[in-house]
């Protein structure tokens, strides 16, 4: 239905359609309603005159009892077709005095005048019959309403005729009509979708007064500045374009020259810490034939032993910085070739790693604490950078703890992963370094008066060899109120 009605001359024609039969159904139960209205009120009117009239002239015939009178004055009235039936009863005997199609009487039960006959059509009178002021008896009168009845069913039937005539002219007149006037908006529609496709230069040609002429005009009229706006936008995007495309050279040039200007500083980085580095050594070494050689001769002299305390001390944290450069140099050109193994966390990494600390730890008075209740935890993982995630962890907590503790724990096991803990109860992190806790020479101290050494170079190694063994890092921390830091590392059985 809904396809059918998918034009709108289609749904004129049904509109209409609608329209002239309610108005058909209307005329067809509407009228005969008032025509039986009026036609009943006529014929009681008429039936009751007949009654009265015979009552009239009837009145002495009953009165003296002289049936033949009384025959001739009621034999008028019976030319009147739609007469049923007429019988008369005495007042003092209470029997039929005459009785006309008594049989038809006696089916309708005419004594009952205010009941219904077995036939809806049939009008009951009773009138009293008075003579010189008494009652000598009852007029029973039963007129016919057929003559309704076939009054009615022709009106009906030229009311159907007069109705589908109508009914199929509105349908020819609305088809018509709903033709005229859509035509000019299918017009307008096909134009529409031709300027849809991209066919500009189509134009609306209606050139009628009335609304539709209107809608035309304006429709041409906002073609136009479709165009014209068209036109100025291609010119917008050709120039955007044009700067797009200029800015991406730009840019990727730009970004061209920062990678090769990163992996140039990384190697010239890894190049200068290991120029640096191998010197270095050398004079450790030779610092330390150095130090015995003084030391034995002037055993006694704490001041030159803890000047060559304080000179292990520096050359070890330039190793420490040079080591940090140098790793950090290599992940960012990336030199740095991870090898996967199967690796039992606890006695391949944590032990040694505790027993490496705990000297360090104890020299603060911290106590550093190891709580793997599962010893049998293996992983894939390359082993040095998981070796130095952990390592950098246990150094700084043990370096930014004061008083107190530094434990390395097992928080949580699945069958897949596991959540390694570092956690101390040190100086603890601010909200807003946190935000920047992994980028590269960043600490929260900065400038020479900085309360502890390093580079800045420690946590972002941790982000990045957590990156290399798929490892999830987290830290949970509060200034005064130490670190957590959690380790989510995917096991294997």
């Amino acid at each position: 239905m809904a396809l059918f009605f998918n034009t709108f001359r289609k749904k004129i024609i049904l509109t209409f359609s609608l329209i002239l039969a309610a108005i058909s159904v209307f005329i067809y139960f509407y009228f005969p309603s008032v025509i039986i209205e009026e036609q009943t009120k006529s014929l009681k009117n008429k039936a009751n005159e007949l009654a009265e009239i015979t009552v009239y002239g009837i009145s002495a015939a009953v009165g003296f009892r002289d049936h033949d009178a009384l025959v001739e004055g009621i034999e008028p009235i019976l030319q009147d077709n739609n007469i049923l039936y007429v019988v008369i009863h005495l007042e003092r005997s209470d029997s039929v005095y005459y009785a006309y199609n008594y049989r038809i009487a006696s089916e309708n039960d005419y004594l009952r005048v205010e009941g219904i006959g077995y036939r809806d059509n049939l009008y009951k009178i009773k009138k009293e019959i008075l003579f010189e002021g008494y009652k000598e008896g009852d007029l029973y009168l039963g007129y016919s309403f057929d003559e309704i009845n076939n009054t009615i069913s022709r009106v009906r039937r030229n009311i159907a005729m007069i109705s589908l005539l109508v009914f199929g002219i509105g349908i020819f007149a609305a088809w018509l009509m709903g033709g005229i006037l859509v035509r000019p908006m299918v017009h307008l529609s096909e134009v529409a979708q031709h300027i849809a496709a991209g066919k500009h230069t189509e134009r609306a040609e209606i050139d009628t007064k009335d609304e539709i002429g209107k809608l035309a005009a304006s429709f041409n009229e906002m073609t136009d500045k479709l165009i014209t706006t068209n036109k100025k936008l291609e010119k917008i995007n050709e120039d955007l374009e044009k700067i797009v495309e200029e800015r991406t050279r730009e840019l990727v040039k730009a970004k061209e020259e920062a990678v090769e200007s990163d992996r140039m500083k990384s190697i010239f980085l890894a190049q200068m810490s290991h120029e640096i580095r191998t010197p270095i050594t050398t004079i450790l070494s030779y610092l330390s034939l150095i130090k015995e050689e003084f030391v034995s001769k002037d055993c006694g002299n704490e001041g030159v032993a803890g000047f060559f305390n304080s000179i292990d001390k520096g050359v070890v944290r330039l190793l420490n910085t040079i080591d940090s450069i140098l790793h950090m140099s290599q992940l960012q050109a990336g030199n740095y070739k991870p090898k996967y193994m199967r690796i039992a966390l606890y006695r391949d990494v944590l032990v040694n790693l505790i027993n490496e600390f705990k000297i360090k730890a104890e020299q603060k008075g911290l106590s550093l604490e190891l709580d793997v209740s599962d010893s049998e935890i293996y992983v894939v993982a390359d082993k040095y950078s998981l070796t130095q995630v952990f390592a950098n962890l246990i150094d700084n907590s043990i370096k930014y703890t004061n008083k107190g503790y530094v434990k390395v724990y097992l928080l949580k096991k699945s069958a897949d992963k596991i959540t390694m803990v570092v956690e101390d109860s040190g100086i603890g992190i601010s909200e807003e370094f946190l935000k920047n806790i992994f980028s590269p020479f960043t600490q929260e101290e900065m400038g020479y008066t900085r309360s502890y050494d390093g580079a800045g170079l420690g946590m972002a190694l941790v982000k990045n060899y957590c990156e290399i063994n798929n490892i999830d890092i987290s830290i949970k921390s509060k200034k005064g109120e130490g670190t957590i830091v959690f380790l989510e590392i995917k096991i294997e059985e």
